[in-house]
């Protein structure tokens, strides 16, 4: 008899109060059950020597309504949203639909292979069927009477499907590698979604406009639907398909914040959805974040700047600059924002306000700007051979330093010195900052891109056309080591200070699809990172162990340094031409073609301690053996209550 009940008995309780509502005995081993929409139905089916039998129940009354058979396992049950119907699929090559209260067969669907998932559409008119034979089919169906489905082609067997909340589209999940959403009026394709292994599972989001899906690849992906483009991937490390466990379950929450998965094993996941999508109407050419790292900076081709808080990606202001933006910095007091445009405007913004308390001019396009360590001075790089040296204050103007072509880039040493520039005249300098003074010349047999100081001030790097970076002496403007690449080196950075007690690093990005990691003391090339274009962009990490990279092919990647191993995987829709990490190296912003700054959380840790955050206690005893069965309890946040 507890044999009986431990296999054979379901119970319906009321989430509210905890109170038992039903206790139903199916009469044999009980391997599913599904509630309707409204509670008041319930389907059970058998394992075991009964694997071709369902039940339907009233849960009210406790009363079987009626044994629905197969002539063979059952593999998928549904009801339709009003619960009048129900849908079973069975291996035996068949999806029939019952009426509930009678458990009468009202339609049978013939298919050629094994049924494996089902569901009806939001309006019950549509009855969407998966079967092993790379099919899905969708039936316009009536009780007594059904027409000819509709197919949508897989090229190999669905897992899964689901429709849009308003049942305009249907996603299906398939071993083929994809996620798919088809139109249900015409079955006509819109959007496909690649993973790099069987895709499990899919849901929508209760508004239609995100997908979620699991995957054999061990990653859950998060997806627009009208596009199908990838706004997130996370990792799910703790699911071991060797062993034939999958990623099987996945739910968003009512308000689309927060994304559930549960796999075979029992290994949870919880996470908060943050899209950080920070839009403009055009490409975005540059991101920065305030030295305590609550703002964020953009530029963009649309003519304006925006300051976003980092907690929650909200718009703190919209900046109008009249003309594109090609370069935004923060003060180091995070008090000012200084913008560079396409028309030679340099505009000083003050951050809380938004007003612009000093705007300054070069006679045409600003490439580049930097703040000095105290913030008395704007340093800024234009298209009009100069570099100009401003009082922040005033906006008055100290110098203007010269070159025979474009200035690319301006950069301050640590100590407030001297200052670099980069030119299209095949020459970087080195200038004295308190006098204006030319000290020297850095040259390249091309353009120079890119120019930055070491943290600790003793040398300079360059980057140049003439597929080499280099790395000079301060004092003394001597060439050290020269850095070699197969292509144009895009641009240049020093790891942060204190890394190393020995050596700082340096980074390259070039057009020859890499980044490279050398030592400054030696010039010798520790790591190499690939990407499938060119690589435009690079930044350290706060601590030095990280290096990420922009790319031309729609992706910034994150490595670490020592391994070599890619720790994250950020896709894009277009091009990738700036990034940056917070100060705290939480956050990852990213700059592309597409109109769109990211902001992303890039590690998976990070991301599922913001979801705890929110939480306000773990699962009961009671709870995780209803969701997870025998899995050995605990608390998924150990600091929180039950």
């Amino acid at each position: 008899m507890w044999r009986y009940g431990t296999y054979s008995t379901v119970r319906v309780w009321e989430t509210s109060s905890g109170r038992q509502v039903a206790r139903l005995f199916n009469g044999s081993n009980v391997k599913s059950v599904l509630l309707s929409r409204d509670a008041h139905y319930l389907v059970t089916t058998s394992g075991g020597s009964a694997e071709g039998i369902a039940w339907a129940w009233e849960v009210v009354t406790n009363r079987a309504l009626g044994r629905l058979a197969h002539e063979g396992l059952i593999r998928a049950v549904t009801f339709s949203s009003d619960g009048r119907y129900l849908a079973t699929a069975s291996v035996d090559g068949t999806a029939r639909v019952w009426e509930t209260i009678s458990a009468r067969q009202v339609a049978r669907l013939n298919h050629e292979r094994s049924v494996s998932a089902l569901a009806f559409s939001p309006d019950g008119y549509y009855l969407a069927t998966a079967s092993d034979d790379c099919y899905v089919r969708l039936w316009l169906w009536r009780p007594d009477s059904s027409s000819q489905p509709t197919l949508l082609p897989h090229e190999y067997p669905v897992n899964a499907l689901t429709f849009h909340p308003d049942g305009s589209s249907i996603a299906t999940a398939s071993q083929d590698h994809t996620a798919r959403v088809w139109e249900t009026s015409s079955g006509r394709q819109v959007t496909r979604m690649n993973h790099q292994g069987s895709v499990n599972a899919i849901v929508f989001s209760s508004d239609g406009r995100y997908l979620a899906t699991t995957s054999a690849d061990r990653t859950v992906g998060v997806w627009e639907t009208e596009s199908g483009y990838q706004l997130i991937c996370l990792p799910h490390k703790d699911v071991d398909y060797k062993d034939g466990d999958y990623l099987r379950n996945i739910a968003f929450s009512p308000d689309g914040r927060y994304l559930a998965t549960a796999s075979e094993n029992g290994s949870t996941g919880m996470w908060e959805i943050i899209s950080g999508r920070l839009t403009h109407k055009r490409r975005v050419s540059t991101v920065a974040f305030s030295s305590d790292g609550s703002y964020l900076a953009t530029g963009s081709e649309d003519g304006t700047a925006g300051i976003w808080e980092v907690k929650g990606g909200y718009r703190h202001l919209q900046l109008s600059c009249g003309s594109r933006v090609w370069a935004a910095a923060f003060s180091p007091d995070g008090r000012y924002l200084a913008t560079g445009s396409g028309d030679g405007m340099v505009g000083l913004w003050e951050t809380v306000a938004g007003s612009q308390s000093v705007r300054m001019a070069h006679k045409r396009n600003v490439n580049d700007l930097a703040f000095s360590p105290d913030g008395r001075y704007l340093a800024t790089a234009s298209n009009d051979k100069t570099a100009k040296v401003w009082e922040t204050a005033s906006g008055r103007l100290l110098f203007s330093l010269s070159h025979n072509d474009t200035v690319n880039a301006v950069a301050f040493c640590p100590d407030g010195r001297y200052l670099a520039t980069a030119s299209n005249d095949t020459n970087a300098c080195l200038w004295e900052t308190a006098t204006g003074r030319h000290m020297a010349y850095l040259p390249h047999k091309l353009i120079v891109n890119k120019v930055v100081f070491s943290p600790d001030g003793h040398y300079l790097a360059t980057a140049s056309w003439d597929h080499t970076a280099k790395i000079w002496e301060t004092s003394s403007g001597r060439e050290l080591f020269r850095l070699p690449h197969k292509s144009k080196v895009w641009s240049v950075a020093f790891s942060p200070a204190g890394i190393s007690p020995t050596d700082t690093l340096v980074a390259t990005a070039s057009k020859d699809h890499t980044a490279r990691v050398w030592e400054t003391s030696s010039g010798k090339q520790i790591a190499r990172f690939t990407h499938d274009e060119s690589v435009s962009a690079i930044a350290f990490s706060p601590d030095g162990k990280y290096l990420a990279t922009a790319s031309d092919d729609h992706t910034t990647g994150v490595w670490e340094i020592a391994s070599g191993r890619q720790c994250a995987y950020l896709p894009h829709r277009d091009s990738v031409n700036g990034v940056a990490f917070s100060p705290d190296g939480k956050y990852l912003a990213t700059a592309s073609m597409d109109g769109i700054a990211r902001l992303w959380l890039w590690r998976s840790e990070d991301l599922l301690i913001e979801a705890q955050a929110r939480l306000t206690r773990n699962l009961t005893p009671a709870e995780w053996q209803q969701y997870l069965g025998e899995e050995p309890y605990r608390k998924t946040c150990p600091n929180l209550p039950e």
